[in-house]
Order: structure tokens, then C-alpha cells, then sequence
């Protein structure tokens, strides 16, 4: 059976949103983890945008992942746009960015800086994996590596640093008050 059929099968135990995209993506497990985190059940489909190129592209002409297709069939691609769905789909009670003023900047701000450490680690491990071993530019890969590093180091981007800046569900908040006792242990 191809995927087109499988996908036009009806089946009732189908969740409304569907997650396209294979979990090693940060971008990919940064929704997977939100939807998780907001107990949104979804259906997973590790759809590669290498592997699948042509499948992917039917749900983004970007040919990128992750795409999360919602229950009225539109997809929606950009884990950031797709975050900020998710978050008008369960109301201001329960998302996870802060709708307005300084807590929404720190959290935006914290999370762009932590995806752009992610973009600069993957463009420095692909560089060397991907193009012919004439063409890596070993100084490319230095820069993005002292990026990632400036960062990490200037902005402690660890867990503990940024569980109090949400107004997070339950879970999370436990989970939160436990790594700190450990810290304080």
C-alpha cells in the first residue's frame, strides 16, 4: 500500500493533528515535546525530507519539516508558527508563551537564541558530512562552532535556566521544582 492510500484511508483512532517529520529535527522535537508537554494527542509520521522529498513536498513546496496538519487539513509549517498555533488552539490558560509583555519577549528571546544555536550546530555538522571533502570549509565550521559556544556559555541555555519562564501546565512546573531541589541537594 503507498502512503497516498494509506493517507486516504479513513480511520477513526486518527488524532485531529498530524506531526510530519523525523525526530532527530530539534525543529521537529521542539513540537512533539510542546504537544506532549500540552497532553495534544497527535499522530506521528517520520516522513524524511530526504527520504521523502516528494511526499513532503505535498505539505510544504519548502520541502522542510516539521509540518503539523490540522484537523480541517491545512498544514502548517515553522515550528514557530506552528508552536503559536498550538497555543490559540488550547487558549491563553494553557500555552506555553506568555501572550503580551516582558515574560513573551524573554521567552521569544530565549527561544530564538536557543534555535539559532540549533541552526548553527546543524549548518557545522552538515558542512563537513555532506559536501565532497574538497569543497568543507573548515573555517565555516570553526565559526559556527564558536557560535554555539558564545552562546550556550553567555546564555545558559540549560533547563533549570528556563523552566520559570513560562506559565507552564502541572507537569511541567513539577518537573521544574524537582530539577531545582536536585540543584539545591
Amino acid at each position: 500500500m503507498s502512503r497516498r492510500q494509506f493517507e486516504a484511508m479513513p480511520n477513526p483512532r486518527r488524532s485531529t493533528v498530524r506531526l510530519i517529520g523525523v525526530l532527530l529535527s530539534p525543529y521537529v522535537r521542539r513540537v512533539a515535546v510542546g504537544l506532549n508537554i500540552l497532553q495534544l494527542p497527535f499522530e506521528h509520521d517520520g516522513a524524511s525530507v530526504f527520504g521523502e522529498p516528494d511526499f513532503v513536498r505535498r505539505h510544504n513546496p519548502l520541502v522542510r519539516n516539521p509540518i503539523l496538519v490540522v484537523d480541517d487539513g491545512a498544514n502548517l509549517v515553522e515550528s514557530g508558527a506552528i508552536l503559536d498555533e498550538i497555543g490559540h488552539m488550547v487558549g491563553p490558560d494553557r500555552r506555553l508563551t506568555p501572550s503580551d509583555g516582558p515574560l513573551r519577549r524573554r521567552v521569544l528571546q530565549t527561544a530564538a537564541m536557543a534555535l539559532g544555536c540549533a541552526d548553527k550546530a546543524q549548518w557545522a555538522f552538515y558542512e563537513d558530512r555532506v559536501r565532497p571533502a574538497e569543497k568543507v570549509h573548515t573555517p565555516w565550521i570553526e565559526h559556527n562552532d564558536r557560535q554555539v559556544l558564545g552562546q550556550a556559555s553567555t546564555r545558559r541555555l540549560r533547563t533549570q535556566d528556563t523552566c520559570h519562564l513560562m506559565a507552564p501546565p502541572t507537569g511541567v512546573t513539577r518537573e521544574c521544582k524537582l530539577q531545582e531541589e536536585r540543584r539545591h541537594v
